[in-house]
């Protein structure tokens, strides 16, 4: 049985480039585990290591599972969830 993790090193120091990183992390969440729907404002990138999942945006449903990565853009309305597994995500910003 996997215990429920969360573990993020935020960038105390973002540069005031086009692109940058914010933040840098990795997840192991409960079964059912989902989020949204939900709005951000900035990129979120997100790579599944394994587990099945959901991710809709733009009404449209995309299975997800091990070796799967899914990009979130600023403004777009989008939910996520998951079975179970672990899912590792990066964050940058825009300008």
């Amino acid at each position: 049985m996997l215990t429920t993790s969360y573990t993020v090193a935020v960038n105390p120091y973002p540069s005031q480039d086009d692109l940058n990183v914010l933040f840098a992390g990795r997840s192991q969440t409960e079964p059912k585990h989902a989020v949204g729907p939900q709005l951000l404002d900035y990129f979120l990138i997100h790579y599944v290591v394994s587990g099945k999942g959901e991710f809709s945006c733009r009404g449209k449903t995309y299975p997800l599972s091990a070796g799967a990565s899914f990009f979130i853009f600023p403004g777009e309305l989008v939910s996520y969830g998951f079975a179970s597994g672990r899912v590792c995500r990066n964050a940058v910003e825009r300008d």
